[in-house]
């Protein structure tokens, strides 16, 4: 598909990208600079915001879709390491997508069936009213522009851990306000959140400077 996007850019007028990282490879299809503007979507901070009441459950949630690109199977593959150091806390997989069934066989397998809940695709009120009961929130892509998801959660006041890639380096500082962790290593991922639902004072800075950060460069 390359010749008909390169054809399909050439003449266009005029280019959004959704993150500084996504220019590149437009330039590199010999499209001047002049023409290329980086505008990501942004939330509704109004409608996405922490619920009143700042107690949460040990809950871990990802709204990303069951797709090779979001490899949720490495949030899957963390449970029994995350288990083992945070017995009583449960995550919610929060979509849909042509990897459900292999998602749903690796949960069996590996025996976690007791704290991992595949609720399906929600609507957008009912991702609010999750992330709003959430501690954690996990993105395991291995490729993403700006995630809307992770502004939602961001919003909604809940810690991110997210893959170590230039979409999402762009939002998270490692260890300032979110934990960044390499793709592939679920090991690494369960350590990262098991960290944030251990330490409390760090969860609370971390989403001050979230919603900050979201009011300020990701309201839509």
């Amino acid at each position: 598909q390359r010749w008909f996007v390169r054809h399909a850019l050439r003449r266009a007028v005029r280019i959004t990208v959704v993150a500084e990282h996504m220019a590149d490879p437009v330039l590199a299809m010999g499209i001047p600079e002049s023409r290329i503007m980086v505008h990501q979507y942004g939330v509704d901070v109004d409608r996405f915001s922490p619920a009143p009441d700042k107690r949460r459950p040990l809950r871990v949630v990802s709204t990303r879709m069951f797709d090779w690109k979001y490899n949720l199977q490495d949030l899957v593959r963390a449970v029994p390491v995350l288990r083992s150091r945070v017995s009583d806390c449960e995550v919610l997989l929060a979509g849909d997508g042509p990897d459900r069934d292999e998602i749903v066989r690796l949960i069996g397998q590996l025996g976690v069936g007791a704290s991992v809940t595949v609720l399906g695709k929600q609507s957008h009120d009912a991702v609010r009213d999750l992330l709003q009961t959430a501690t954690v929130y996990v993105s395991t892509s291995v490729t993403d522009g700006t995630s809307l998801s992770l502004l939602e959660a961001m919003a909604c006041g809940v810690f991110p851990v997210v893959s170590d890639i230039p979409g999402n380096r762009f939002w998270i500082e490692d260890g300032t306000n979110g934990f960044l962790f390499p793709k592939d290593k679920p090991e690494l991922l369960a350590d990262r959140i098991s960290r944030a639902m251990e330490d409390e004072v760090l969860r609370a800075e971390v989403v001050d400077r979230n919603l900050d950060l979201v009011r300020t460069r990701g309201a839509y």
